[in-house]
């Protein structure tokens, strides 16, 4: 009886786990056909969003940027010309005074050539009257001459002392030169400031014993300050400048201040530096120590010139130019497409380029317009030619 009961039960459980795997196989199969019958679903692609930049050539006037060392128009190391013991300085012959044109700055002892100036003034006087006797003395020989009735001309020139007088001409130009140079002496005895300046330096002291020669200070002229700009050939090129005259804007500025100081041309240099290869622009600015607020030589200046104006550019951030010195295009279709930047300067946080002969697969330069084209703003290393993008305006409008 207990084996019926046994063998019941285990044919139950065999019967419902059957039941139970019937069910699942029908259930799955059903899932199967229901999948079967549905669409397929289809993704759509996403492409990487660009920052874009609509450009159009544009008339842009360039501004070149260059840095340079201001130097006064004159310095001047102060050496005497003639020997002797300093008896005086002037007050103002200090370091950082300003002095005039013609004020004496020391004087030197003085005795030795005044002295020498009245020794050649006698020498003058004795050769002035030795020419008076001379010709005297010629003006008898010649009446005598004439009166012996003899013809003609004597054989010899110094019958009528000829000679003897011309000695006596010229042995008072002599003495006069003595003179002349006594008292230019007696005048370099006493250091004149040569023009406006200011005084750099001093060497000597009072007392100090001094020979032709001696370095005694140096100055700077305040009246025009002057400040040399390299520029290379290609900056040159954007400029409207010939040797003697240019009519652009020229504005000097230091770093970490908000001053500027207008500057106008001077001049050009006619030769290339051969350690740059590049030649000078000379700017000036007038009066400096009078500007406001003063600007002293040897301040570094950056110097901002205006150029000719240049057209069919155009005007991108400096961050458009990829490591490669490419910029990149979306063409119609959203693909990248790179092209060779030609830049014709940059300004600031922008740069200026010539556009490439097309802006896309189609559009070719024509004589006045390229059609629009839209520049990647931010370029990565990572980009291909060919690769689809999505485009976001950031920048756009004509120029």
């Amino acid at each position: 009886m207990k084996y019926l009961k046994s063998h019941s039960r285990v044919l139950l459980v065999t019967l419902a786990t059957g039941v139970s795997i019937f069910l699942a196989l029908a259930f799955n199969a059903q899932q199967i056909k229901a999948a079967q019958k549905k669409p397929p679903v289809v993704r759509e692609a996403v492409y990487p969003d660009v920052g874009i930049a609509v450009v159009h050539p544009g008339e842009y006037r360039a501004e070149i940027t260059a840095w340079g060392e201001a130097s006064a128009e004159h310095t001047l190391a102060l050496k005497s010309d003639v020997v002797g013991r300093i008896e005086q300085l002037s007050e103002q012959f200090k370091t950082g005074n300003r002095v005039d044109k013609g004020d004496v700055l020391l004087q030197i002892d003085a005795t030795d050539y005044q002295k020498a100036v009245a020794d050649a003034k006698a020498q003058m006087a004795d050769a002035q009257l030795a020419l008076y006797e001379e010709e005297r003395q010629s003006q008898q020989a010649l009446e005598e001459w004439q009166q012996s009735g003899f013809e003609g001309q004597p054989t010899s020139p110094l019958v009528l002392r000829k000679p003897q007088l011309a000695k006596a001409q010229a042995v008072l130009e002599q003495a006069k030169a003595s003179v002349a140079k006594a008292n230019r002496d007696l005048a370099l005895t006493r250091i004149r400031a040569p023009f406006d300046g200011v005084v750099v330096s001093r060497l000597v002291q009072p007392g100090a014993y001094v020979q032709t020669g001696t370095e005694l200070g140096s100055l700077y002229s305040r009246s025009k300050l002057e400040v040399s700009v390299l520029l290379s050939d290609q900056q040159w090129q954007m400029l409207d400048v010939g040797t003697t005259q240019y009519n652009g804007d020229i504005v000097l500025s230091r770093a970490n201040s908000s001053h500027q100081w207008p500057a106008t041309f001077d001049r050009v240099e006619q030769h290339t530096h051969s350690d740059n290869r590049q030649r000078a622009l000379i700017v000036a600015v007038d009066k400096p120590l009078e500007q406001n607020p003063p600007i002293h030589p040897g301040d570094f200046f950056e110097i901002t010139v205006t150029g000719r104006s240049m057209e069919k550019l155009w005007r991108l951030p400096a961050s458009a130019i990829s490591q490669n010195n490419d910029i990149w295009l979306v063409t119609a279709d959203n693909t990248l497409k790179a092209y060779a930047g030609q830049l014709a300067y940059r300004q600031d946080q922008w740069v200026y380029l010539y556009p490439p002969q097309t802006a896309n697969d189609e559009e070719e330069l024509t004589e006045n317009k390229l059609s629009e084209a839209r520049v990647v703003i931010r370029p990565l290393s990572s980009y291909l030619e060919g690769m689809r993008v999505n485009p976001i305006v950031e920048m756009g409008g004509q120029p």
